[in-house]
């Protein structure tokens, strides 16, 4: 991230004749979430084939910026995607209205209005604390089925910051779990590919 991230990418370099090629998901976690969750509005974003984080910055414009959707720009676009990822890992309102640049005020109404609009997500994530907090633990899962369990003994811990932990621990596994599955299978995919066609490539 920022200048050590460029630092540790500039480590890799292509030979002479040769070209570094970068593949990534667009808003993979986002994606996975709204699929985990079935929510039909936040499925619906990407159907239509937008942005999620514009579409995020847009519906919050009116409250924190005081601005009409058409008026979004880039940096509004960051900050809403600051809050989406706050949201994702569980970040309290007092951290995401420092990252995001708002007030308190101004990120408990960000949470009411993008929550609001995603209930179904919203009921989602209650439905993974309680689920985790009668069995203890947290599932990713692949083809629509359970695969990894992950043990959380401290969602029910005497220390808040630990439970906390914990409990951001229950959505956020199936999530960034499941994403990483998807990111693993298209490695071999690729290797499948790169092997099939004899295509002079190789996987960094």
């Amino acid at each position: 991230r920022g200048a050590d991230g460029k630092m540790v990418k500039d480590c890799f370099m292509a030979r002479p004749g040769y070209v570094l090629l970068a593949s990534d998901y667009k808003q993979l976690e986002f994606r996975v979430a709204a699929d985990l969750a079935d929510d039909p509005e936040m499925k619906a974003v990407f159907l239509r084939g937008e942005d999620f984080h514009q579409a995020t910055a847009e519906l919050i414009a009116p409250i924190v910026w005081k601005i009409s959707a058409a008026q979004v720009t880039k940096g509004h676009r960051r900050g809403a995607k600051t809050f989406n990822f706050g949201i994702m890992y569980g970040m309290m309102d007092s951290g995401i209205a420092e990252r995001a640049g708002c007030s308190l005020q101004e990120a408990k109404l960000i949470r009411t209005a993008v929550l609001g609009k995603f209930k179904r997500f919203a009921a989602w994530i209650q439905e993974c604390l309680a689920y985790t907090r009668k069995h203890g633990v947290a599932w990713t899962f692949w083809g629509g089925r359970k695969a990894h369990c992950r043990q959380l003994p401290l969602i029910k811990d005497d220390n808040q910051g630990r439970r906390i932990n914990a409990e951001n621990s229950t959505y956020n596994t199936p999530v960034q779990g499941t994403a990483s599955f998807y990111c693993l299978a298209s490695v071999t995919e690729l290797v499948k590919w790169i092997l099939k066609t004899r295509i002079d490539a190789k996987l960094v």
